[in-house]
């Protein structure tokens, strides 16, 4: 799929979880490389993963990976879920 202004101007400011759908799938330790492969191919500076404990354990396993491979993308996670069970002090 490919993400256009277009085919998002409808979900604009709607959070994107419509747009891009949910799911509970975990990214799969053999998948990194070809994460790092995609990131490389198009000069990302950076991949945000947004989503709960899932997500947020991906996300410190594919940084501490691509930190090992010396890929120059960063990796950073947005905590959220649509359950309300991620708190901190900020809230």
């Amino acid at each position: 799929m490919t993400i256009s202004e277009e085919s998002f101007a409808p979900y604009r400011n709607l959070g994107g979880v419509d747009y891009l759908g949910r799911s509970s799938e975990r990214l799969p330790r053999e998948n990194f490389q070809r994460v790092a492969e995609i990131c490389a191919k198009n000069n990302f500076s950076g991949l945000i993963l947004i989503g709960a404990t899932h997500t947020l354990t991906d996300s410190a396993s594919l940084a501490e990976y691509f930190l090992e491979q010396n890929v120059a993308t960063n990796v950073v996670a947005v905590p959220t879920n649509l359950d309300g069970n991620i708190r901190h002090g900020y809230f």
